[in-house]
């Protein structure tokens, strides 16, 4: 509804996006961290001009073949 709409851009509006992204590139690189450290060796790689799902649109989105080639070669290196 509309009522919901405005709270949600508003509350959007106040929010400090450089923060909210510092700190998810915390929790990531925390959890980057305990996998690894429990035998699953991972890698944390931030496509930061990029929105959540930007890899499925290599048709309009160079990067988005870049890390679809990136993720092939972690896992072609990975599995030999």
């Amino acid at each position: 509804n509309l009522e919901s709409f405005v709270s949600a851009y508003e509350m959007e509006n106040k929010m400090d996006f450089p923060l909210v992204e510092a700190e998810r590139a915390h929790v990531l690189e925390g959890l980057v961290k305990k996998m690894t450290e429990a035998g699953s060796p991972s890698t944390h790689i931030s496509f930061e001009r990029q929105i959540h799902g930007f890899v499925t649109m290599g048709r309009v989105n160079a990067e988005s073949n870049v890390a679809v080639r990136m993720c092939a070669n972690e896992l072609r290196a990975a599995l030999g």
